[in-house]
């Protein structure tokens, strides 16, 4: 059994909430742990991100790496914060339009394709 965990940008909420759209200004980040060979969920956890201008775009990056989370589902993210991921060993994946949850079915059951360009046109950098 490969325990694998997984973080989704989202609200208090949890797996109800939707994807948020926007990384860095998320309320919340939502964090699945599954099995990797059966794709069960384990647990569930959520974690509050700090506002944005603490840290810059860099804070939720160091605060999931503490997190100990694996893999990140995003809806968009600017090209700092996606460096950042990718240097800390932490896989990113596009998101689809929906709630937390219906984002989990989808990346277990088929996939999500991995996020290798920033999606974000409010960044530039």
């Amino acid at each position: 059994m490969t325990i694998k965990r997984v973080a989704f940008p989202g609200t208090q909420k949890g797996v109800e909430s939707n994807l948020s759209l926007h990384f860095g200004h998320t309320d919340a980040f939502v964090i699945l742990e599954y099995d990797n060979e059966t794709k069960e969920q384990k647990d569930v956890e959520t974690i509050k991100n700090p506002p944005h201008s603490q840290g810059g775009c860099m804070m939720p990056v160091m605060l999931l790496k503490d997190a100990n989370v694996d893999e990140v589902v995003l809806g968009g993210i600017g090209g700092r914060p996606l460096m950042g991921f990718q240097q800390v060993g932490i896989e990113t994946y596009r998101g689809i339009e929906g709630s937390i949850k219906e984002n989990f079915e989808q990346f277990v059951q088929s996939g999500l394709p991995k996020l290798t360009m920033p999606s974000c046109n409010s960044h530039k950098h």
